[in-house]
């Protein structure tokens, strides 16, 4: 192409054209067929890379893939997927308090072990009565969920898991019976704020939460008695702080609070009510989705 096109076999004039043997396209200062547009020509040239002129000049293409193999040979396609087969496991406890909230945690790895993780996996989680042959979705598609024990004598949760080729499940069971040390308790010690450590709280009724998809809040009522709830906060399950709200409606003996909850996953929450006078109470709210 250069000897029809470029007219000529080199750019520097001091060398032989036979030399190299190969053509090169210049620009139209040259006067070749390309010259018509000289400002879209562009200097492609050709050579033997061995050739040190070739491959010294900054524009010659030999020298650009010289220096290019490294990285082309260093070039590694996209890992194919772990071969094995597809396990998961549950972790967390087998033994709970009833309304306790414990973190169970899915791990999906191939054969090989943990070393060898299921990246894009995808989880779905389920629950049933212990006593009960019926699953339901409980909507959760991470690989940790927050649990709230509430049926007798216990329940069993399962999580499904795919790959990209395979699919695997598990479950465990968890009975009603001594605490795991991960949720309080009705009654027990709010170890919740600043003050945890000598505060006592005593223990509302739980609240049961069901959010319309179509809203980003839910209104809290509560009885509030003859007292006047001056601050409200709510708390996860191992004492951190996640909002402050402000009553929306105290009317006689009851209290309104308006919670926006759409970041918020499902499971047990703590609503600390503090009174006028320095009375404080803590409520279960228990978010279902």
């Amino acid at each position: 192409m250069g000897h029809i096109v470029g007219g000529r076999h080199d750019n520097d004039p001091g060398t032989t054209p036979y030399e190299f043997g190969h053509g090169f396209w210049e620009p139209g200062v040259f006067f070749s067929l390309m010259s018509i547009e000289q400002s879209n020509n562009r200097d492609l040239m050709w050579s033997q890379p061995e050739e040190n002129y070739g491959t010294a000049h900054w524009n010659d293409v030999a020298r650009v893939w010289t220096l290019s193999a490294p990285d082309v040979a260093a070039y590694r396609s996209p890992t194919t997927p772990p071969s094995g087969d597809l396990t998961v496991t549950i972790h967390g406890p087998t033994n709970m308090q009833h309304k306790e909230s414990c973190e169970f945690q899915a791990e999906a790895y191939f054969d090989t072990g943990l070393a060898n993780p299921c990246t894009n996996c995808t989880y779905s989680w389920f629950e049933k009565p212990t006593w009960s042959s019926t699953w339901t979705n409980m909507a959760v598609s991470t690989p940790t969920i927050l649990y709230t024990l509430f049926d007798h004598p216990g329940a069993d949760l399962r999580v499904d898991v795919s790959s990209s080729t395979q699919s695997a499940s598990t479950s465990i069971t968890v009975l009603e019976g001594t605490t795991a040390g991960c949720g309080l308790p009705p009654g027990a010690k709010a170890g919740l704020g600043t003050d945890s450590n000598t505060d006592v709280a005593s223990a509302g009724p739980t609240v049961n939460v069901y959010p319309n998809p179509a809203h980003d809040s839910v209104v809290i009522r509560m009885e509030s008695g003859e007292s006047v709830p001056i601050h409200l906060a709510i708390y996860d399950v191992l004492g951190r702080l996640v909002t402050e709200l402000s009553p929306s409606n105290n009317s006689g003996r009851s209290t309104e609070v308006e919670w926006h909850i759409e970041t918020q996953k499902p499971g047990v929450y703590f609503l600390r009510t503090t009174f006028a006078g320095g009375a404080t109470r803590v409520n279960n709210i228990v978010i279902r989705r």
